[in-house]
């Protein structure tokens, strides 16, 4: 664990038409670096479970690359998909 650990983070997904973001909230259980693949890692919980999480992104057909950001950011998405034109789906 580092420093980071405990943070609330939103995360957020695009269909691959671009027509609607799945969100979610959880919380930053560590981070480490790799000398390969993707780094760094972050490791956290998903509020509503991760595996749950998993399934949801798979059969909405949303792509497999996330934006992160600290705080609970769901509302100001939820307003800006309104202002931009895209569903937001917010996975609890």
């Amino acid at each position: 664990m580092n420093e980071n650990s405990g943070q609330t983070v939103t995360f957020g997904r695009f269909n691959r038409a671009g027509t609607r973001m799945m969100v979610a909230v959880g919380h930053t259980l560590g981070c480490e670096f790799r000398p390969f693949y993707c780094s760094p890692a972050v490791y956290y919980d998903v509020e509503g479970g991760a595996r749950a999480f998993r399934q949801a992104l798979a059969k909405g057909g949303y792509g497999h690359h996330q934006a992160v950001v600290y705080g609970d950011q769901v509302q100001a998405l939820c307003d800006l998909g309104e202002i931009m034109g895209f569903e937001v789906d917010v996975f609890r």
